[in-house]
């Protein structure tokens, strides 16, 4: 995976709704409006963050999260 935070979130995203929505990852996607999230897969992308040794707070997965909010969250993030 590289070290790019967008990147690795962008593949995080991938493994947690499946490959067919890669081509529609950009920074300014919500989860779940324009990827077609649920509250379940963004427990699970919470989980994978947070296996990256990132904290990964309750309060930062919403409706309106969107791809860079991820990328955020990551270790080296934006905003990190």
């Amino acid at each position: 995976m590289s070290n790019d935070p967008l990147a690795r979130a962008r593949h995080l995203i991938v493994q947690t709704l499946g490959a067919g929505i890669s081509h529609r990852i950009e920074p300014d996607r919500k989860l779940i409006d324009d990827l077609g999230a649920d509250s379940l897969d963004l427990i699970e992308l919470q989980c994978a963050i947070e296996d990256l040794g990132a904290d990964a707070p309750d309060s930062a997965f919403h409706r309106g999260m969107r791809v860079s909010d991820v990328a955020a969250l990551i270790p080296g993030g934006i905003g990190a």
